[in-house]
């Protein structure tokens, strides 16, 4: 897979690679785990920018934003089961500030189609129980969860031909499920559901964090990861667009897990304007340490 660091270098590149295709689907995934913050707008802002500017070169823009409502991560159950108010989980809680960030911005772009789909729903389509299932012949290591059945949390387990077996540690309980049964709420590390979404359909851009870069002492990067698995499910024509990082004035990654992201419920009356969240950026991140203003305006 290609991968791409600014909009002109995309643009370029699907002019050359897309001479006779007028539509350009670019898809990406969001966690749907609390308020929206810099390091989940970026990719959306980017996203909407790239759209903009191939509209204006005559062909069709498609973005599909997955909403990444259940996977195997630390909490204790999936977000769509976190209860975050009487009515709400704390999915259909991000997914209503999503749509309503997305909305607004779409208002400055309106020729680009937007298109939602949800992890809980796709995981139960039956290409995506195949896909799964041609990742786990060649490594099976990869982590399957679901929810037990008796008390509610996650419990691990495996695929045995065409059998997912789960064992609850917690009360005993064994759980089977065919490979295609839709009452299974199957959970997956988020990269290896980054992999089976590029596969779902044809795209022609990835849109991704430059954060998947980094490689750790023990393993690959998570792209490099993706890309070892991408290449069990065959050659992927796709390109990969990996969008800036938003730096603190440590140098290091601004993230909402180390407490040291900006959220947008700091933006004075909510307008959610491109120019806006730039001006935002720009006044509350030390400039010589960030990207994305520069990037923002010189694209």
């Amino acid at each position: 897979m290609k991968s791409f660091n600014t909009l002109s270098q995309v643009l370029r590149y699907l002019s050359e690679a897309h001479k006779t295709e007028r539509t350009i689907v670019a898809r990406m995934g969001l966690r749907t785990n609390g308020d929206l913050h810099l390091g989940n707008v970026f990719p959306l802002i980017v996203g909407t920018l790239l759209g903009s500017k191939i509209v204006k070169k005559g062909y069709e823009f498609r973005f599909v934003i997955y909403l990444v409502d259940q996977e195997n991560g630390p909490e204790d159950l999936p977000f769509n089961k976190i209860p975050y108010n009487n009515k709400l989980s704390l999915a259909d809680y991000s997914i209503f500030g999503i749509k309503k960030f997305v909305g607004d911005v779409q208002k400055e772009v309106p020729d680009i189609e937007v298109v939602y789909k949800k992890v809980s729903d796709i995981q139960k389509q039956k290409k995506f129980r195949i896909l799964l299932k041609n990742i786990l012949k060649k490594d099976k290591r990869i982590n399957l969860q679901a929810l037990c059945q008796k008390h509610g949390g996650k419990i691990k387990g495996y695929l045995r031909k065409d059998t997912f077996i789960f064992l609850c540690a917690q009360c005993g309980k064994k759980f089977s499920y065919f490979l295609y049964d839709k009452k299974l709420e199957l959970m997956l590390d988020h990269d290896v559901l980054g992999v089976i979404e590029d596969n779902l359909f044809p795209i022609d851009i990835h849109i991704i964090g430059r954060d998947h870069t980094i490689v750790t002492e023990k393993n690959d990067s998570a792209l490099e990861f993706r890309e070892k698995l991408q290449k069990v499910l065959g050659v992927s024509k796709h390109i990969t667009f990996l969008t800036p990082l938003v730096l603190g004035k440590d140098k290091k990654k601004m993230s909402k897990s180390n407490e040291t992201g900006l959220f947008l419920s700091q933006i004075r009356n909510e307008n959610y304007s491109i120019q806006n969240i730039v001006d935002f950026v720009s006044k509350n991140v030390n400039k010589k340490n960030i990207e994305v203003p520069k990037f923002m305006y010189n694209e």
